[in-house]
């Protein structure tokens, strides 16, 4: 039996919305005008949307996941046996469920949710500049 190294998981994480977020609207490929969360991980990438914009985020975004926003705070609540969840415990969540070893943020990346993913010991870096370089091609 060979030993293999375990894959690195590493996810470019957003919380904004597309309007005025150009990585926000690179990634979903589509305009939303309230702040969601979407993860990058190599091919899949992930946005966890709300009850009014889910239904167009299946039919319109180019992610490979759309998840809902309340079905995540439940999970989320669930798995850390909590009864009210943030955004924060919702990326938690998510690192828990796809396994993911740290993130890439944005600049402008809220300061109160890095605050929290901290909390929640979670590893992550500040990309300075676009997050996605391939948006400017």
């Amino acid at each position: 039996m060979v030993n293999r190294k375990k894959r690195r998981v590493l996810a470019d994480c957003i919380y904004g919305d597309s309007e005025n977020d150009a990585d926000q609207r690179y990634l979903a490929g589509f305009f939303v005008p309230d702040r969601f969360l979407s993860l990058k991980m190599g091919r899949k990438s992930i946005g966890v949307f709300g009850d009014l914009e889910i239904n167009r985020a299946q039919k319109e975004s180019r992610l490979t996941e759309v998840l809902s926003s309340p079905a995540v705070n439940r999970a989320a609540g669930e798995w850390l046996n909590k009864k009210n969840t943030d955004v924060a415990d919702q990326i938690a969540w998510l690192a828990n469920v796809y396994s993911i070893d740290a993130f890439r943020l944005p600049e402008n990346f809220p300061a109160w949710l890095s605050e929290g993913m901290r909390k929640h010991g979670l590893k992550f870096q500040i990309v300075r500049g676009a997050l996605f370089a391939s948006r400017h091609v």
